[in-house]
């Protein structure tokens, strides 16, 4: 797929077949990741653990219902890719910088057929001190920003809404 056409294709997807992704799908995203712009090129300051055991993703949405009661976070989701950053890192960059490492991930995974969708609200809401995060095996001083689930679609129907920006141009 050309580059404009993963544009046009990209959707957020919250319906998902239960198929597993393969690894080497998996590692196509990540690698994707890699490449996004960070500030200042501190991109030791991130870390990107991906979830594919469904247990655990269950066991966050369930974490997620008991606190808020909000129901399937993740949509049934096989896997789940949270990106981490020092918490030393205090300015908003952090939330710049994963948005950046998101966007790649979620370009990439249109690129290869699958579906996705952007996870702010749960990791947000359940803050540094989730439970989940102790499960995510981070280095220390790390804590989630942000996510994103993945899968294949649950049928090949969805379609990209047309997205409208007002733009001013200034000559």
């Amino acid at each position: 797929m050309n580059f404009d056409e993963v544009l046009n294709k990209r959707v957020s997807g919250r319906k998902f077949d239960l198929k597993n992704v393969e690894d080497s799908i998996l590692e196509e995203i990540t690698n994707a990741a890699k490449k996004a712009p960070i500030g200042r090129n501190q991109y030791k300051n991130y870390r990107i653990t991906v979830i594919t055991r469904r247990d655990f993703i269950k066991a966050i949405e369930g974490e997620f219902e008991e606190k808020f009661s909000a129901k399937n976070a993740l949509y049934n989701a096989p896997v789940f890719i949270v990106v981490s950053c020092d918490s030393k890192v205090e300015s908003t960059i952090k939330y710049e910088d994963t948005a950046c490492i998101i966007e790649n991930m979620h370009l990439k995974a249109t690129d290869l057929g699958l579906s996705s969708c952007y996870i702010r609200g749960l990791v947000h809401s359940l803050g540094k001190d989730g439970e989940y995060i102790k499960l995510l095996k981070l280095d220390e001083g790390y804590i989630p920003v942000s996510g994103l689930v993945l899968g294949y679609p649950d049928s090949k129907n969805e379609v990209a809404k047309k997205h409208e920006i007002k733009i001013n141009y200034i000559k």
